[in-house]
């Protein structure tokens, strides 16, 4: 009786048409990207961990408390998306470990490389994420 190994990696990854170089330049965007977007979040950290607001407007005019309070919801929005683009970051990078990068998470088919490569963090094809889009 022959028994029937799982995948591997590689194997899937061959399956959905991405060669090794292919996957191997998707890993270093995906590592780039996330590098980069890792010294933004400790520049967010360091920000906010400098600005006191009970003393921030102290002082100031009601046109400058606007600045500041415009300024500080801009960038709390700029670290939520930055924390957000980090989780799917590092979820690309576990799906490439686990073999299962380049397939849609709802459907199980084959993601473009060209999608992939677009957006190297993509989990979605392009039918299930605009179904993802039109349902938020």
């Amino acid at each position: 009786m022959a028994t029937s190994r799982p995948d591997s990696a590689t194997t899937r990854h061959e399956r959905a048409g991405l060669a090794s170089d292919q996957l191997d330049a998707l890993r270093k965007l995906l590592e780039t990207e996330q590098e980069t977007l890792s010294g933004h979040a400790l520049v967010f950290v360091d920000e906010h961990g400098q600005v006191d607001p009970t003393s921030a407007t102290h002082g100031q005019g009601e046109t400058e408390h606007t600045a500041i309070d415009i300024e500080r919801r801009v960038n709390d929005v700029l670290e939520a998306n930055t924390r957000d683009a980090l989780v799917e970051i590092t979820s690309a990078l576990g799906r490439m470990d686990e073999g299962r990068y380049g397939f849609c998470e709802d459907c199980g088919s084959l993601i473009p490389n060209e999608r992939l490569v677009a957006m190297p963090a993509a989990r979605f094809c392009v039918r299930c994420q605009t179904r993802h889009d039109l349902c938020r």
